[in-house]
Order: structure tokens, then sequence, then C-alpha cells
């Protein structure tokens, strides 16, 4: 049961991705320009923003969608020093353990490279990557594994 709630909240973040672009939890809409410095403000006044970018299977190639989402994060980043990007890898559970580990670790440095060459300070990106940690149902295998193929940027206070 709660298995499938997970999936379903995936598969929600996946529609949000590709109908638009990328999930952001509790951002007012004023404070999604980079101009909008909240350099003063403490942990708790900060929105949390979390992205959701998706690869091709066995790929670690950018798609051209995610750029423009990372070109949004890196002039977020660029503007507001205070802040940080913990971007983390995943992969589906396809294929060998050791080699998916390699491909969510590929993905997340893609990812921060792609910052970092936007103008992002490197002290700014914490690069992360997990193992497949779902798990393939039989009711939606290959949705599970597409939406499994991802790296997550959160950004948030230093």
């Amino acid at each position: 049961m709660r298995m499938l709630l997970i999936i379903r909240l995936l598969l929600c973040f996946y529609a949000w991705q590709w109908i638009g672009g990328s999930y952001s939890f509790g951002q007012d809409p004023k404070m999604r320009s980079a101009g909008r410095a909240i350099a003063n403000a403490n942990a708790a006044e900060l929105p949390l923003s979390i992205y959701i970018l998706y690869f091709d299977q066995s790929s670690p190639k950018l798609r051209p969608g995610v750029k423009v989402t990372l070109d949004s994060i890196a002039q977020q980043l660029a503007g507001q020093p205070a802040w940080i990007a913990t971007v983390t890898g995943y992969t589906d559970n396809v294929g060998k353990r050791e080699l998916n580990l390699v491909l969510a670790e590929r993905r997340s440095k893609t990812v921060a490279d792609y910052l970092k060459q936007r103008g992002v300070h490197p002290d700014q990106i914490i690069v992360k990557w997990e193992e497949p940690e779902l798990k393939a149902s039989a009711e939606n295998q290959e949705d599970t594994k597409t939406i499994s193929r991802r790296v997550a940027v959160q950004l948030s206070p230093k």
C-alpha cells in the first residue's frame, strides 16, 4: 500500500515535469526571480525548492527541456550566494547494482557540471547519488522505471 502511494506521488512529479518544467514546494511566485534576494532571511523564511529532472534509460545526457530548468536554477544560485543546491542522482532497478550506482553518479555530476558552467560557484553544489530505491510493481513497471531515472535538485540555505 505504501509502495503504491510512493509510485503515485512520483508519477505526479513526472507528469508535472513533462507538462511544464520542474516542481517547487512552497515557493512564492514573487520570489522566483533571482533578483529578489533573501540574503538576510533566516532558514525558516526561505522557500524550499525541489526540482526533478528526468533522464533517458542508461543515459547521463541532459534532455533539452532539462537544460531550461537548469538555466533557471543556475540563475537563482548565482544571485543567492547563501543558497546551496543538493544534487542527487537516481536510476531504475534494471541491470547490475554497481552499474546503476555509476550511472546515478554520472547523472548527478552532469547536472553539477552544467550548473558550474552557468556560473554557479562549486561551493554551492553538493553532489550525491543513490542506489535504486523502488522495486517495479507488476502494475506500472515501465512507469516506475521511467520516474526512477532522475536527478533531484534541492535548493536550500547554507
